[in-house]
């Protein structure tokens, strides 16, 4: 079963073209210890809103409430960051 923290909630997430993509959510924990950053990005009261699930890998931490990923929104959704992870086993 996947569990999530709000350890990380409130930090926002930059791409590399240092444009705000989000919000971080939460830290997705997977079964099998995968980890992804939830984040929340765009909308306006859940209307439009966007969810990508970035693996903690991808995330650098570069300030106290920033964390920066080297692509775009756009690069995040060929991806396939938009779609709920679920466990490899």
């Amino acid at each position: 079963m996947a569990t999530t923290t709000d350890k990380y909630q409130g930090i926002e997430l930059f791409g590399i073209d240092n444009e705000p993509i989000g919000t971080v959510a939460g830290l997705l924990t997977l079964e099998d210890r995968r980890q992804f950053y939830v984040v929340d990005a765009g909308g306006f009261l859940m209307f439009g809103k966007t969810r990508y699930y970035v693996p903690a890998g991808e995330g650098v931490a570069t300030g106290s409430r920033r964390l920066e990923v080297a692509m775009t929104a756009a690069d995040m959704e060929q991806r396939g960051w938009d779609q709920t992870p679920v466990d490899d086993e």
